[in-house]
């Protein structure tokens, strides 16, 4: 089901920190998909993290969807 409907959760970003990944947990986004499509100010205000570290932790997550959603063979 996660692959059909593309839900993969962000402890598929293997890089993110636990520290991160709780905050953006606290603030309710809990999949790549929410993450990537979240605004980087808004996010970074939310979860009290620097816009410097959302930006690479957004850039990450859109990076993995791609590989996720179109792996290469």
């Amino acid at each position: 089901m996660i692959e059909k409907k593309k839900l993969y959760p962000l402890s598929c970003l293997r890089s993110l920190k636990h520290e991160a990944r709780a905050r953006l947990v606290n603030c309710g986004v809990i999949l790549i998909k929410q993450l990537a499509e979240e605004d980087v100010v808004k996010l970074a205000r939310k979860t009290m993290l620097s816009i410097e570290n959302v930006r690479a932790i957004v850039k990450k997550a859109k990076i993995s969807m791609d590989e996720l959603w179109y792996p290469r063979d």
